[in-house]
C-alpha cells in the first residue's frame, strides 16, 4: 500500500510540473554598444495549449530589471511604456516587436555581443516558470533604446 501510493505520488508531482506549452519563434534580443545600457527581447511567441497564457513577469541574468512593455503614441511621439501583463491566447500567438510588445533589458550587465545566447524567464499569473533562450542579433533598424 505504502509502495503505491509513493508512485501516485512521484506521478501526481510530475503532472505539476509539466512542460508550459510556450515557445518562442525567430526570438532575438538587441545587441548592444559598449556603453548602451538597455536592450529588448523580440520573437514570436507561441502557446500551443489549450488555455490562453498570461505572462506577469519576466527575469534574466544579462540585466538588472526586465519588465514587459509596449509603445504608445502619445502626442506625436512614441514612448514605451511598462504593462502589468501579455495574453497569449490558446493555440495562439504573440508578436514581440519593435514598435510594439517587447520585453525590455534594463541595466544590463554588460554589452551584449552578436553570437552570444540571452536566457529569460517568464512568468505566468499561474505561477508557472518558462525558460526561453534568444540569440543576440545586431539589428539597425526598428526601435532605438
Amino acid at each position: 500500500m505504502k509502495m503505491i501510493l509513493v508512485v501516485v505520488g512521484m506521478l501526481l508531482s510530475v503532472n505539476c510540473f509539466a512542460d508550459v506549452p510556450l515557445s518562442i519563434e525567430s526570438g532575438y534580443a538587441r545587441a548592444t554598444p559598449p556603453k548602451a545600457v538597455n536592450s529588448a527581447v523580440f520573437g514570436v511567441l507561441k502557446n500551443a495549449g489549450d488555455k490562453p497564457l498570461v505572462l506577469v513577469k519576466a527575469q534574466s541574468k544579462v540585466a538588472k530589471t526586465v519588465e514587459l512593455h509596449t509603445v504608445v503614441h502619445e502626442d506625436g511621439m512614441m514612448k514605451m511604456r511598462q504593462i502589468s501583463n501579455m495574453t497569449i491566447p490558446a493555440h495562439g500567438e504573440l508578436n514581440l516587436q519593435p514598435g510594439g510588445l517587447h520585453i525590455m533589458l534594463l541595466d544590463v550587465q554588460s554589452a551584449l555581443k552578436e553570437g552570444e545566447i540571452v536566457n529569460v524567464v517568464l512568468s505566468t499569473e499561474q505561477g508557472e516558470s518558462i525558460d526561453i533562450s534568444v540569440p543576440v542579433k545586431k539589428v539597425s533598424h526598428g526601435m532605438s533604446h
